[in-house]
């Protein structure tokens, strides 16, 4: 199910020599690249919803066309590590990558201003660093961009609904129009959507993870078998390093974007399974992401010394569950309290730590 996404979600405009940089290797493919444009010529012959103004010829890691669109779902400006702490005068000044959005960029230069987020990594590959893996390329598809203000309106009749006490309004017809939005714990929340490298022959495999001393999801990653399963992970990347692909929720989306998040990770990268340890909002996603992806197959790590009661938090959800990984007898025996049947329940040791993949993906 590819991602009905606006072409370009992106716009590279690139200040450099000859065909300019080579971006074959990003993860998101929907983009659209321009070299040596001014930022009128940038705005006149480009659609998209966000800019990356990109000076000089260092190539860039693999997911920083990604990090730029999520980094303005909450600002205006984006910068990394390596671009310096603050938006230059002048997007033709600047000293290298530098995301900002439509709305900004559409304002006299005089009058620039707005958040920025400042992303605590550097999107530049490293000089004499490996090169990162070659991406599968997919040519984008040419798609028509849905009408800005109707999500807006949506959510300012939520909100006043919300405000005067009255039940949400019927999302119904809205819904139909938009399939991959969905109401999640009563919210209407839109995936980012944009166009990922096609999936090949491994499957999928989501990890949601909170924190990184969380190490049993890590330590399950490692003992699946990488030519078979490709791992996308979402939470520390110090925590998870070894995956395929790692989104570092807490630096790249505020808390009220972290549904959003998880929810278009999923949606895009299309899951064939999700491993979930200590991640409330990934509970509240697991109704719509089954149904928007009906193979989907679903678990859960307890551990039992979690901050919250996930065990109660996790009841509503309990039959999208198709696994529940155990990490002692007492966890095994509260699931049980629980009414989880025995069948869905893996104790997981040292020995077994492939169990919970295995139940998910090669069992299928």
């Amino acid at each position: 199910m590819p991602a009905p996404a606006t072409y370009p979600s992106i716009c590279v405009a690139a200040q450099a020599r000859g065909r300019g940089p080579d971006l074959s290797g990003q993860t998101l493919r929907d983009y659209q690249l321009l070299v040596n444009v001014s930022e009128r010529e940038a705005l006149e012959r480009s659609r998209a919803p966000y800019f990356l103004w990109l000076a000089g010829g260092a190539a860039l890691k693999p997911q920083t066309l990604e990090e730029c669109a999520w980094g303005l779902q909450d600002a205006d400006w984006v910068t990394w590590l390596d671009t310096g702490t603050a938006p230059p005068p002048s997007l033709r000044r600047c000293a290298g990558p530098l995301g900002v959005s439509r709305r900004v960029l559409e304002q006299p230069e005089s009058k620039r201003s707005g958040r920025v987020r400042r992303l605590p990594w550097k999107c530049r590959v490293d000089p004499g660093a490996r090169p990162p893996l070659p991406v599968p390329s997919a040519p984008p598809a040419l798609r028509s961009s849905p009408p800005p203000t109707s999500s807006i309106a949506l959510r300012v009749k939520e909100r006043l609904n919300a405000l005067a006490g009255r039940p949400l309004f019927d999302l119904g017809p809205y819904l139909a129009s938009r399939p991959r939005a969905a109401l999640i714990a009563g919210r209407l929340v839109e995936p980012l959507d944009y166009t990922l490298p096609p999936k090949g022959p491994r499957k999928r495999l989501g990890i949601f993870i909170r924190n990184s001393e969380a190490g049993a999801l890590v330590e399950i990653a490692g003992q699946v078998d990488r030519s078979r399963v490709e791992i996308i992970a979402a939470g520390p990347r110090s925590g998870l390093a070894g995956a395929d692909h790692v989104y570092d929720a807490a630096n790249l989306a505020p808390p009220k974007l972290t549904a959003k998040l998880l929810y278009s990770l999923a949606l895009n990268w299309e899951f064939d399974a999700l491993l979930i340890q200590g991640v409330p909002e990934a509970y509240a996603l697991l109704p719509a992401l089954k149904e928007k992806l009906p193979g989907l197959r679903a678990a859960d790590v307890l551990h039992g010394g979690e901050d919250w009661d996930l065990f109660s938090a996790s009841l509503d959800v309990d039959d999208c569950l198709d696994r529940r990984g155990a990490l002692s007898e007492t966890v095994k025996d509260r699931l049980w309290a629980m009414n989880v049947p025995a069948e869905r329940i893996v104790l997981i040791s040292n020995e077994r730590c492939r169990a919970l993949p295995a139940a998910l993906l090669e069992d299928r």
